[in-house]
């Protein structure tokens, strides 16, 4: 009995868990948002095949029907998971201890066009790097 319990009660909070998740606000749409890895390198191909390979997934991804836009990222959406490096910071100098250590991601143009996130201020990125892509179906 006490076994049946303490297995409703965790059935319970397991889909009280799911629940809120789904209501999560993450900052971006996420409708319609398809995302999938790709990982070239694990099959020993070398660097510059590999970008070439980027490049061409995401010239085909433009031109498929139904695809609204597309991006590279490094770092998956939603994951949680994070690239640190640390920064020096021009004119600043750190206290004891303290190591500005920014979390960073690296994507292609059109990032933010993909998450339907609005840049406020500056421009977008113009680099082009690898790893995860991010595309946007239209709604039909």
């Amino acid at each position: 009995m006490a076994l049946s319990l303490l297995l409703l009660v965790g059935a319970g909070l397991f889909l009280q868990s799911l629940r809120n998740l789904k209501y999560t606000d993450p900052g971006f749409d996420v409708r319609d948002l398809v995302s999938f890895a790709v990982e070239p390198t694990l099959n020993r191909y070398d660097r510059l095949w590999t970008l070439d390979y980027y490049r061409r997934l995401s010239d085909r991804l433009k031109i498929v029907a139904g695809i609204e836009s597309e991006a590279l990222a490094v770092i998956p959406v939603l994951q949680n998971n994070e690239w640190d490096n640390w920064v020096t910071i021009e004119g600043y100098t750190p206290k004891q201890g303290e190591y500005p250590d920014p979390h960073m991601q690296y994507c292609s143009p059109g990032y933010f066009a993909a998450l339907k996130i609005p840049v406020l201020l500056g421009r977008d990125f113009t680099g082009a790097p690898t790893v995860q892509l991010v595309c946007h179906q239209e709604r039909g």
